[in-house]
């Protein structure tokens, strides 16, 4: 593609040259109403002119868009992370909720008796629906002290 590119400007500086040191006939120009007489070689020169500042015009157009696509596409990525942060901020909603009440859990806690339960039974006493210890099975009634063997 380089050694295409380089062979065609050189073709073109070639062409350039000839048209502008051999063109020396008058060419009658006209259009929307006026009539200009030039030389060849200014006609090619002031075309050569107008195709680069074409070419200037296109490439201008062609940033603009794409520029334009590449800040939509910001948008679009800053919306989607926006709606992402909403399930965050739903997510940190309800790990507050769950620690207020763990708070609140806490400390109704610690303001029952230290040796009752938060229903008024003692902290030693069976479950409901539990049976409780048999009077002879002292396994169940209570744990050994320290260095005490197991029963």
């Amino acid at each position: 593609m380089l050694l295409l590119g380089i062979v065609l400007l050189l073709v073109l500086v070639l062409v350039s040259a000839v048209v502008l040191t051999g063109a020396s006939d008058q060419v009658r120009v006209s259009g929307v109403g006026i009539d200009v007489s030039i030389t060849a070689g200014t006609l090619f020169v002031v075309g050569i002119v107008v195709g680069l500042l074409a070419l200037v015009g296109f490439g201008l157009v062609l940033r603009g868009t794409a520029r334009s696509a590449r800040k939509r596409g910001e948008v679009r990525a800053l919306r989607r992370e926006a709606a992402a942060g909403h399930d965050v901020e739903a997510e940190r909603g309800r790990i507050a909720a769950e620690r207020d009440q763990l708070a609140a859990d806490k400390s109704r806690l610690e303001s029952t008796d230290r040796g009752r339960l938060p229903d008024g039974r003692p902290a030693d006493a069976p479950r409901p629906g539990t049976s409780a210890p048999h009077a002879g099975d002292e396994r169940l009634a209570s744990p050994p002290e320290r260095g005490e063997p197991p029963p």
